[in-house]
């Protein structure tokens, strides 16, 4: 095990592992040599074998501060931990507004999808379940399923003989192109 610190950058992720910087970490050798060869990275002086060191856990803690569940607990090492962020550097305060302020967009862009995801349609109750007109779409209509938007759109489909040609015609009258077709036509 080798203890390291990113020296360059705010943050580093590679697949499995990310760090941010002005917290000292513990890690295998081998990546240690992988990280070390990024040159964003400085090996420090690994002083215990346990494999946890009570300062890291500070330092983040110092960095992104306590989660509200945290902030419950009123046990002597928390309070002590608020006190010590209180001594947060500007550059560390600058980079914790910047992770709660991308956690705020985060969380906006979640409760967004979430307002926008379809919502459970009750079919046994008579409600239609909601279909987004596309080519592709249109494409695998059935007859009935062609005939019935072709009235609603005010298309007429009396002299089309097939469902290609009955879907190609809905298509061309609502201004859809198949994105499959597009690709095939070049």
């Amino acid at each position: 095990m080798r203890r390291l610190e990113l020296k360059q950058g705010l943050s580093y992720a590679v697949k499995g592992y990310s760090c941010v910087k002005g917290v000292p970490f513990h890690i295998e050798d081998e990546m240690a040599e992988r990280l070390l060869a990024t040159g964003r990275f400085e090996e420090l002086q690994y002083a215990d074998d346990s494999g946890t060191d009570i300062a890291d856990v500070d330092d983040f803690m110092k960095l992104f501060g306590s989660t509200g569940s945290e902030t419950e607990d009123n046990s002597p090492k928390m309070q002590e931990l608020a006190n010590e962020t209180e001594d947060i550097t500007p550059e560390m305060q600058d980079f914790r507004n910047e992770v709660e302020n991308i956690s705020s967009k985060m969380q906006d862009f979640r409760n967004e999808v979430e307002d926008s995801s379809p919502k459970p349609v009750d079919v046994a109750n008579g409600q239609q379940p909601e279909i987004v007109l596309s080519a592709d779409s249109i494409s695998r209509m059935k007859k009935p399923e062609l005939e019935a938007l072709a009235a609603e759109k005010n298309i007429n489909i009396s002299d089309c003989n097939n469902n290609d040609e009955r879907a190609a015609r809905i298509c061309g009258m609502l201004g859809l192109a198949s994105f499959a077709q597009m690709g095939l036509e070049d």
